[in-house]
């Protein structure tokens, strides 16, 4: 099994890393697909993808819960697919 030299407690840093040819690392498209575009990361593995996980959100109380977090909680639940 590999062991990560770099804590994974900032992905900001760790693309950072990447892009200095420190090594390779998962990373978020968000994060990597701007430097991707232009040239400072490439994708080794373009056919691997990490696994899903499930995502959890907790209520609480309906009672309690603010309109805006209530309406993120939908679309959540619409948006994403079920496993």
């Amino acid at each position: 099994m590999l062991q990560p030299r770099l804590p994974p407690d900032s992905m900001l840093a760790i693309r950072d890393a990447v892009a200095t040819g420190v090594g390779v690392a998962p990373l978020q498209a968000l994060l990597a697909d701007p430097d991707i575009a232009a040239s400072r990361l490439i994708r080794v593995l373009p056919d691997w993808k990490t696994p899903c996980k499930p995502l959890l959100v907790t209520d609480p109380s309906a009672q309690s819960v603010i309109h805006r977090p209530r309406l993120f909680i939908d679309h959540l639940a619409t948006a994403l697919p079920s496993a």
